[in-house]
């Protein structure tokens, strides 16, 4: 089992990669595509899957994006002194058919006057319509930098090929590890197809802010690199950027947790946010970034726990998918499901976001044995409605907390890779699957206030005063 921090480790202790630059500026290549090669080491050392599945977009959805997304693009936003750029992923469908996206718009609605949304697409879609109206299609500037890709159609020169391949050469050397030859070639693919897009996105994006002028930008994955080119642009132009926490982080999450070698260097600090706006203290004390750590709270955590109604559990146990380990998690449930119903249980699964259009072809052998799949679409409902939760690495193991819901932790190989054993939350197995069903005494309710600051309006207020006309 290689853990992240091990392989980060090893890989970032000295300034070393960052003598790989590419392009006529000398962009560093490694802040761009470190999150997506560690992954991709990590999960073949580790025989990890991924969460997307991907399904088949109709002309006629191709048609309604590009019309939805070209009545509302970015170059019409007019006077608005701060943009979020969002992942349509984190929209939630309300109860009124409107999504609301559960990152941002609790921070947007205290200060809608001054701010715009700009979103991506989620599964080839947008998930619209939204509940407010001052919200823009990201896709018209990414099209805008694919055009120029396509019209100008930038190549990386000899140099730039003979220093991906002895950077290729150099994570190879440090990690000391035989890694399958398609395994090299998809990072190569990564290296290169990120070049590829920074350098034709970057002028894109100083035009764009020239243009709009924004006092602050929030980038929702900001720290993940593939994302540079607006966090670059920003910081040309002395537009500070942040990001804000979406969901869980730690020790071993490798996109907020940089080696010694790389954090204080002032360069690597241009490609990255320059705040990084947190849940708690508990989340902000369990990363090593670049940026400022600001501790505001969870807007969407507090305001639904405020407005959800006390109800009487369902005989459920919900569990909580990663889309990771699909293997280990169908022999897990397949073991947990006759149990479940002996001891008069329901057992439902909640699929991953990424997973969510495909989980009833792909888990209809489960389904069979008796499985639920959740559709339900306030996480919060269905966890108030469960007399227990069993999931991986989740933020939403710690929100069933808040809710005061038992929770367990399956111990996958995705859990191992990613949970510290800090985290004193019980895990199960396959072998001990019936403790499931024993007295709970696990209690963190006196740690509530550290994984999720309080009064997190005021905090944000204090904040984003600076960047208020």
């Amino acid at each position: 089992m290689l853990r992240p921090s091990e392989l980060v480790k090893l890989l970032e202790e000295d300034q070393s990669l960052l003598a790989f630059k590419f392009g006529s500026k000398g962009y560093l290549i490694w802040p761009l595509v470190r999150f997506q090669v560690i992954l991709e080491i990590l999960n073949e050392q580790n025989d990890l899957g991924n969460a997307r599945s991907e399904s088949k977009v109709s002309l006629y959805q191709i048609v309604k994006t590009l019309v939805q997304s070209f009545s509302k693009p970015p170059t019409s936003i007019q006077n608005k002194s701060i943009l979020f750029f969002n992942s349509g992923i984190t929209n939630v469908l309300n109860q009124e058919g409107r999504y609301f996206n559960r990152i941002t718009d609790y921070f947007y609605f205290e200060i809608e006057n001054q701010a715009a949304l700009i979103e991506d697409t989620a599964d080839k879609h947008l998930r619209w319509p939204r509940v407010h109206k001052n919200v823009y299609a990201h896709l018209p500037l990414r099209l805008k930098s694919a055009i120029s890709r396509k019209i100008y159609k930038p190549k990386l020169n000899l140099d730039d090929s003979l220093i991906i391949k002895e950077l290729l050469e150099s994570i190879g050397f440090k990690i000391g590890r035989l890694l399958q030859e398609k395994t090299w070639k998809r990072i190569r693919d990564i290296i290169e197809r990120n070049c590829l897009e920074f350098q034709s996105s970057i002028q894109t994006y100083v035009e764009f802010f020239k243009a709009k002028r924004p006092k602050i930008i929030f980038v929702e994955d900001g720290s993940y690199g593939s994302r540079s080119y607006i966090i670059i642009a920003a910081h040309s132009l002395k537009i500070p950027v942040a990001e804000l926490q979406h969901g869980f982080v730690n020790e071993e999450h490798h996109a907020y947790n940089l080696g010694n070698g790389l954090l204080n260097i002032k360069i690597v600090k241009d490609y990255y946010p320059d705040y990084l706006l947190m849940y708690g203290d508990f989340w902000s004390s369990a990363v090593k970034i670049p940026g400022q750590k600001i501790v505001i709270g969870n807007p969407f955590l507090s305001e639904k726990l405020a407005a959800l109604k006390p109800k009487v559990a369902d005989n459920q146990i919900l569990f909580l998918s990663s889309g990771i380990t699909f293997q280990e998690t169908s022999a897990f449930l397949s073991r947990l499901i006759p149990y479940a119903i002996n001891k008069g249980f329901t057992l439902t699964l909640r699929p991953h976001p990424l997973e969510m259009k495909q989980a009833n072809e792909k888990y209809s052998a489960l389904i069979k044995q008796g499985l639920i799949i959740d559709k339900e679409s306030d996480l919060y409902e269905s966890i108030s409605r469960s007399k227990m939760i069993v999931g991986e690495t989740s933020t939403a193991l710690f929100e069933a907390m808040a809710v005061k819901v038992p929770v367990f932790l399956f111990n996958s190989s995705y859990t191992r890779t990613y949970i510290t054993e800090g985290i004193k939350i019980p895990k199960i197995t396959i072998e001990n699957i019936e403790s499931i069903f024993n007295p709970y005494s696990f209690d963190m309710n006196d740690l509530s206030g550290y994984f999720w600051a309080n009064s997190w309006k005021a905090n944000f207020g204090e904040f984003i005063k600076r960047y208020i006309e």
